[in-house]
């Protein structure tokens, strides 16, 4: 476990997140809310598609720009669930009363991450669709153009702060401008984090920090962040971005 960037209210560690979590405990830290991406090892119909390399399962073929593998994402159900089950219930022990747990998934895995989230000891209260606006389209049937936000509390939820809609509609960010192959728009994270900024000294944290889209949203909105990314390469990318260093762009 190393921390690896510290500045301007944003902590970034590099470490398994079950090893940085029980550290953050040991310090007393609390957070007002936890927002974050994991894993969502959905995988394929079979065995090897799951255990496909995620910058191929992730990104379109020919693509210029490739970006580094990410972890986790190769588990099958039963394992996805328990080992889900013991990270959330970890990070619960570090949210304050009432703090706001929101967290993606997709629709293979959303019976699961809602099973998830209620059995690691959250108060659950809904889903929210995020529409990705420009997906890629899926010829005779359905655009799979949706990710989904479980989400619930620690807890009684407050009845305070903004009332945000019940779904987002948001572009995905754009493959040559992308850090991490499943990154998430810095819009998006900004608008889950009005959940707790209204707090005072309002600290989020993201277990699953990738390229710190939420720790960069969350700086711009003057709150405290913590995140953890478990790949070296990617906690590398993350700090660069952190610090301000552009990141190439590819067509």
């Amino acid at each position: 476990m190393k921390r690896i960037y510290d500045a301007e209210g944003q902590t970034l560690y590099q470490g398994d997140c079950l090893a940085v979590l029980a550290e953050l405990k040991k310090q007393g830290q609390e957070f007002d809310g936890l927002i974050t991406d994991p894993p969502y090892s959905s995988g394929g119909l079979h065995a090897s598609s799951r255990k496909a390399p995620t910058s191929s399962k992730y990104q379109q073929s020919g693509t210029k720009k490739i970006l580094p593998d990410f972890l986790g994402d190769n588990m099958d159900q039963r394992s996805y669930r328990a080992w889900a089950m013991l990270w959330l219930g970890e990070a619960m022990e570090l949210l304050k009363p009432g703090g706001v747990v929101c967290m993606f998934t997709d629709w293979r895995q959303l019976p699961t991450m809602t099973d998830i989230l209620q059995g690691a000891g959250v108060m659950w209260h809904g889903v929210a669709p995020w529409d990705k606006v420009n997906a890629r389209p899926r010829i005779g049937g359905i655009n799979q153009r949706c990710e989904f936000i479980v989400w619930g509390s620690k807890g009684k939820l407050e009845r305070k702060g903004p009332s945000l809609p019940g779904a987002f509609r948001q572009n995905i960010v754009p493959t040559g401008r992308r850090v991490h192959c499943a990154e998430k728009p810095v819009e998006l994270m900004t608008e889950l984090l009005k959940l707790i900024a209204w707090r005072e000294d309002a600290a989020v944290l993201d277990p699953f920090a990738g390229g710190a889209t939420t720790l960069v949203a969350a700086r711009e909105m003057g709150m405290r962040g913590v995140g953890i990314e478990k790949s070296p390469e990617i906690a590398q990318i993350a700090r660069d971005r952190l610090q301000g260093k552009r990141v190439a762009e590819a067509a």
